[in-house]
């Protein structure tokens, strides 16, 4: 068995603040963040008091030949959201979703690979980011083809697979892809028809 370093138990951080606007910071409220003996921590923050949960999945990936146009590729299917003999940190979770994470050392990335079993509400692009608008029942994200689940999200049990608005959002930076995932506390929110994420991180 592979062992990673100690992990520390979950705690209030603003790790990876600074990704985002500084106009926007003040609306985020730092959650949990989440660790891992092998990988980057998960962080989560509120936005706009308790109305909705972000939560930010670090990518390290060679940036200078990653593109988020051709090296993200996307499927719709109902598929598996985990893979066997892998063990996942499902720490996350609120009313309506939950979020697993692998617990395997990282690995040279170079594509991501995204399966959504929901339906697409809306994408756009633009040079730093890939936005999807949907109602999900999970997703999975594969960092290659053949590879491992690496990590994916579902709706809590008790919605009976109902599906969830949820907002997703892939970040380059300089060093890395960020993820940022947007669901909300309450499924009645009137803005959920807006597109949230997109206005929180342009500049």
């Amino acid at each position: 068995m592979i062992k990673g370093r100690e992990v520390p138990f979950p705690k209030i951080t603003n790790t990876y603040q600074e990704i985002f606007p500084l106009r926007e910071r003040a609306k985020l409220t730092p959650s949990y963040t989440f660790y891992s003996g092998f990988k980057d921590p998960i962080a989560t923050f509120n936005y706009q008091g308790d109305r909705f949960s972000i939560l930010v999945y670090k990518i390290n990936i060679d940036t200078n030949v990653f593109s988020l146009k051709n090296s993200l590729q996307l499927n719709y299917e109902d598929l598996p959201t985990a893979s066997p003999d892998v063990v996942y940190n499902s720490s996350y979770k609120n009313n309506y979703i939950r979020f697993n994470d692998a617990e395997v050392k990282p690995e040279k990335i170079s594509d991501l690979f995204l399966n959504i079993d929901g339906e697409n509400i809306y994408e756009a692009e633009t040079d730093s980011t890939y936005f999807l608008k949907l109602r999900y029942k999970s997703f999975s994200l594969r960092f290659s083809k053949d590879g491992i689940i690496n990590a994916s999200s579902k709706t809590a049990s008790k919605l009976l697979w109902k599906q969830v608005p949820i907002e997703l959002l892939f970040l380059k930076k300089k060093d890395a892809v960020f993820m940022l995932l947007l669901s909300p506390t309450d499924l009645d929110d009137k803005d959920l028809n807006q597109r949230i994420l997109p206005n929180i991180i342009q500049q």
